[in-house]
């Protein structure tokens, strides 16, 4: 299960900063804060982090009772989904948007 979104969207965005994030697997308050500041910027609220946050790890888990790659050997990073994510964001407008951020 995968949640497609359209390309270059909010949502899109959003999910790649929720995934950075959950590298480390713990948000500190200045994350937090930065989060806070990028979601406010696209027009979005956060429980609209919370709800793509939920959906993604809904797929992580159902890919994870499937067996596969993993980053870091962590099942919250299926390497499917991470990479799934990345493919939402594409041209280089919005890869250099990214970066920057």
């Amino acid at each position: 299960m995968m949640l497609n979104f359209e390309k270059n969207t909010k949502e899109a965005l959003m999910r790649l900063y929720t995934v950075a994030l959950m590298v480390e697997c713990r948000l500190t308050e200045c994350q937090l804060r930065w989060l806070q500041r990028r979601v406010e910027s696209q027009g979005l609220e956060m429980m609209d982090v919370l709800r793509l946050v939920r959906d993604y790890e809904k797929c992580a888990f159902q890919l994870a009772e499937r067996g596969g790659d993993y980053f870091f050997g962590n099942e919250r990073l299926p390497q499917y989904l991470v990479e799934a994510c990345f493919e939402e964001v594409e041209g280089d407008a919005m890869r250099l948007y990214m970066a920057t951020e």
